[in-house]
């Protein structure tokens, strides 16, 4: 079961309406009979109050087959294919995803199904490519209660820490346990420029809210004192990436 050669259906840029080819093939020794399933149509990504990302129906889509129900014989091929329709008022700039399959309605024979993603809209000019700098509201991550250095971009010393990162301090009317949060502040993000051996050194994690095929990093100088050698290394190959600078 393919999509022209591949094993989901990457519909890429899509319209009110798409369509795409499924390519099934019997390879046993028995006839088996199929209905086609759409698991209830398609999906996109939502966002709840607290930033947490989960899948939403996507009210009125559907998904049609051009071959409901079907017998694929022994060694035949056939190939099928299913129709997404948005419903009128899908405002642009979304994701439209979900599963189609196949529902064996022989013995012995395992359903059928398959992945498919589609962007309603132009990819170019709807997206936004950086998350934004770890608490400091600006990020996809809600604001952490304690440091947590995956969520968010950060500027880091080489020891791990984050720079800019301000600890709100408080205690509580029953004793000596702090309360408060982390709040990012740009005034204290700062390296040692004089010699100093802690601290010398800045690691500037990002993340991506998109996939990108190629990135380069530009950096200008404000002054000629100092030199700083940045090296880019690909962290995790969806999200995530690491700069390292020293003075």
């Amino acid at each position: 079961m393919t999509v022209k050669g591949k094993g989901a259906a990457s519909l890429k840029e899509i319209g009110d309406k798409a369509t795409f080819t499924i390519n099934l093939k019997n390879n046993g020794k028995t006839d088996i009979s199929y209905n086609f399933n759409d698991f209830g149509g398609a999906y996109t990504k939502a966002v709840d109050e607290d930033k947490n990302v989960y899948d939403k129906h996507i009210s009125g889509s559907t998904l049609k087959a051009d071959a409901e129900e079907f017998d694929l014989k022994a060694g035949e091929s056939k190939d099928v294919t299913v129709t997404l329709t948005l419903p009128n008022g899908f405002h642009k700039s979304q994701w439209a995803e979900g599963f189609v399959g196949f529902k064996s309605n022989t013995s012995d024979s395992p359903d059928l199904s398959m992945a498919f993603l589609g962007f309603y809209g132009n990819w170019d000019s709807a997206q936004k490519i950086f998350d934004g700098i770890g608490n400091s509201g600006k990020s996809i991550y809600p604001d952490e209660s304690a440091y947590v250095s995956d969520h968010g971009n950060f500027l880091m010393s080489e020891d791990g820490a984050a720079l800019g990162l301000v600890w709100d301090s408080e205690f509580s009317d029953t004793g000596s346990t702090p309360l408060g949060r982390y709040w990012y502040d740009a005034n204290y993000v700062a390296i040692s420029p004089n010699g100093m051996v802690l601290r010398t050194m800045l690691l500037l994690t990002f993340r991506l809210i998109v996939m990108l095929r190629n990135l380069r990093l530009l950096l200008l100088m404000r002054t000629a004192r100092r030199y700083v050698i940045w090296v880019l290394h690909l962290m995790h190959p969806k999200t995530t990436f690491l700069v390292m600078g020293s003075t």
